[in-house]
């Protein structure tokens, strides 16, 4: 017994011991008076809203890392005349997240005062 005992080795490997913080944008979801409630935008879908129509977004993000981050959404509206329009957040925006956890980001309300497709770009930024 003594002699197999001698033989046998154990072995350990460290995969990753630094804390990972990624997260990603989850879904966006959009609300205008008339509706019920807010709804998931679908990119490939998108509402069709009558001009002059405030515009509520929430960009909602999730934590993929194994640590506590603190996110931070960004969002920018191209209108229909190209021009750029970065929109305020007033909900939610710098708050800490655990694992699989995460936050939605309300911003302040676009007006839809031109005919024609509005499209929104959202950034998310992540800290430790």
């Amino acid at each position: 017994m003594a002699e197999l005992l001698d033989q046998l080795e154990v072995t350990a490997a460290i995969v990753s011991a630094e804390a990972q913080w990624t997260g990603h944008i989850d879904h966006v979801l959009y609300y205008y008076e008339g509706l019920a409630d807010w709804v998931v935008l679908d990119p490939a879908s998108p509402p069709a809203v009558a001009q002059g129509t405030e515009l509520h977004l929430a960009v909602y993000w999730v934590n993929d890392g194994n640590t506590s981050i603190t996110g931070h959404v960004g969002l920018t509206v191209t209108r229909p005349d190209e021009m750029e329009e970065t929109l305020e957040a007033v909900q939610n925006q710098g708050r800490s997240a655990p694992p699989g956890a995460g936050w939605g980001v309300e911003f302040t309300a676009l007006t839809l005062d031109q005919l024609g497709s509005y499209q929104a770009r959202a950034t998310l930024t992540t800290e430790v």
